[in-house]
């Protein structure tokens, strides 16, 4: 615990300092709110990131955090402070190093652009694209209804064709695809073209064969 305060004592008053070379008043009010923030933010205890060749650990770091976010209503300035925050060792010198460089110009850092230069760094291309051949060539197998399907979400977000409620049917006709036999030949003839409905038809068939 005492460790923990020390370090949110230094970063506090890293982000006082910061405020006070940034923009004036307008600077430290938003210093201000940051700092109200953040307990709530700790006490959902958010993982941090230490860094290393773990592009798996990377995305799933990002994800958590952006859910937390979105519990608790984080404006910009807040998500970028609390993020930065919870990055230590190499993760912690690699932030120090590119920070100034990501920064615009009119100087307010906002998520987005934290959170590309983060991926572009420890969620490499050829990690994401070996992601995507995950999704292309996934097939339920020996997997459950359920384990597929929740394999089949997890991957699904790496190809944006397939995570986009634009094209449902395209994303139920990828996962009719990758089905067992048994259960492709029944909800195929149904031509299912809701995600949850199609999902949960093949449940339904699933149970009734364990019966």
């Amino acid at each position: 615990m005492a460790r923990a305060l020390e370090q949110l004592t230094a970063f506090l008053t890293e982000q006082a300092e910061r405020a006070r070379q940034g923009a004036g008043q307008g600077a430290a009010n938003n210093q201000e709110e940051i700092y109200h923030g953040l307990d709530k933010f700790l006490k959902r205890s958010p993982p941090k990131f230490e860094g290393g060749y773990n592009p798996d650990g990377a995305y799933e770091w990002v994800r958590e955090l952006e859910r937390i976010f979105e519990t608790l209503v984080c404006a910009e300035p807040r998500k970028v402070a609390f993020a930065s925050y919870l990055l230590s060792s190499e993760a912690r010198t690699w932030w120090t190093s590119v920070r100034g460089r990501i920064t615009p110009e009119e100087g307010e850092l906002i998520w987005e652009i934290f959170k590309n230069s983060f991926l572009e760094k420890y969620f490499p291309a050829d990690a994401k694209g070996r992601k995507e051949m995950e999704f292309f060539e996934l097939k339920q197998e020996a997997m459950s209804v359920g384990e597929y399907a929740a394999k089949f979400e997890e991957l699904c977000q790496f190809h944006p064709r397939y995570s986009t409620a634009n094209d449902e049917t395209s994303k139920c006709v990828k996962f009719e695809y990758g089905l067992r036999p048994d259960i492709r030949t029944v909800v195929g003839h149904d031509q299912i073209r809701n995600f949850a409905t199609l999902v949960k038809k093949c449940r339904i068939f699933e149970e009734n064969e364990k019966t």
